[in-house]
């Protein structure tokens, strides 16, 4: 499992980078996945979460902004708004458990958000996870 999480890590590097700067995906996964080689022997988790929430981006935003109407979209943090993009792409488009996708995404967020940003990106994945029904009100 910790191969998943230092994917994530790295998807969260790669799309942080690409809310940030005009660059190439490809190239910028390329050059994260060097950086994270010695942890990550294969890429296709990380290639599947960026290009998953990539292509999936309009609606993954749709669903966080139906969550978090109060923050705008193009207003939230970069990283936060990755974690959140990746948690709920995840959620949306994987077999991966709500409460482990939710727990990961509030990992990263203490590792590289600030102090309120667990809890926000908690809140919003668990209303994500209630309305794909992959969470109940009894798992947040």
């Amino acid at each position: 499992m910790k191969h998943r999480h230092i994917a994530r890590q790295a998807a969260l590097q790669v799309l942080t980078s690409l809310l940030l700067n005009d660059e190439n995906p490809k190239k910028l996964v390329s050059f994260v996945h060097k950086e994270f080689a010695a942890q990550l022997s294969n890429t296709d988790f990380l290639e599947e979460l960026v290009h998953g929430v990539l292509e999936n981006r309009k609606n993954i935003d749709e669903k966080i902004q139906e969550f978090a109407p109060e923050w705008p979209i193009d207003k939230l943090d970069p990283v936060e708004r990755s974690i959140l993009e990746i948690g709920s792409y995840e959620i949306i488009h994987s077999d991966t458990p709500g409460p482990v996708i939710i727990n990961e995404a509030v990992d990263l967020a203490k590792e590289f958000g600030d102090d309120t940003a667990g809890k926000f990106i908690n809140g919003v994945l668990s209303s994500v996870g209630r309305d794909c029904k992959k969470l109940t009100e009894t798992e947040t």
